[in-house]
């Protein structure tokens, strides 16, 4: 990994990519029970988490912490490829963590706290493209998903060191791209009484909310 970073007034740019080279030496295999996909972790078999990655040594490039990203106090956007860390804890972070690396995404948020009267408020809504390894169980033709999320925390007056948040995830299929609707989703409503007159009334949407 190297890189640089550059500032100028409004601008950040980061520049940071990683490539990673892993010798993946043979090793007995869990049994899948299923021959077409024998490096797949049978433990898991409905996530994206296979023992094995494929047979043989494998080289890796990425972005890595590398975006770019405009400060127009009091909003800042931006577009990364590094990793968001959302949720109330640093090894199991409920929401977003750090284990599986990062995505790219276009953001848009507070560039600072912002004093709202009752307290301090910070906001952050991402939108970005999630890939999969050929051993996914999604049985989708596209590797491709959306993932589009809303975090918003406050820290109150009288509790200088308290943060109150909340944060809602939808993780959805990319289906040729998406739309401006699909990009919004955090801003729907919870209580999905017309799910029944939408998509068929099949709805393959992951939402998560904190």
């Amino acid at each position: 990994a190297a890189g640089f970073a550059y500032v100028r007034g409004i601008l950040t740019v980061r520049v940071a990519p990683e490539m990673t080279w892993s010798q993946n030496a043979d090793f007995e295999l869990a049994e899948t029970g299923n021959p077409r996909r024998p490096f797949q972790d049978p433990r898991w078999p409905r996530i994206d988490r296979p023992q094995r990655p494929h047979e043989g040594s494998f080289l890796r490039s990425a972005g890595g912490e590398s975006g770019v990203w405009l400060s127009l106090d009091p909003v800042q956007i931006g577009f990364s490829s590094g990793v968001h860390r959302w949720g109330p804890a640093r090894e199991y972070p409920v929401i977003l963590g750090s284990n599986a690396g990062g995505f790219p995404a276009l953001s848009v948020g507070t560039s600072r706290p912002s004093h709202v009267g009752i307290g301090l408020l910070e906001v952050r809504m991402v939108a970005g493209r999630l890939g999969q390894t050929q051993y996914s169980p999604s049985k989708s033709e596209d590797p491709r998903r959306l993932a589009t999320a809303l975090a918003i925390t406050l820290t109150p007056n009288f509790a200088p060191y308290l943060e109150l948040g909340a944060t809602r995830f939808f993780h959805v299929p990319w289906d040729g791209g998406p739309s401006l609707q699909d990009v919004l989703r955090p801003f729907e409503g919870f209580i999905k009484s017309n799910l029944s007159e939408q998509a068929g009334g099949d709805d393959s949407s992951d939402d998560v909310a904190e």
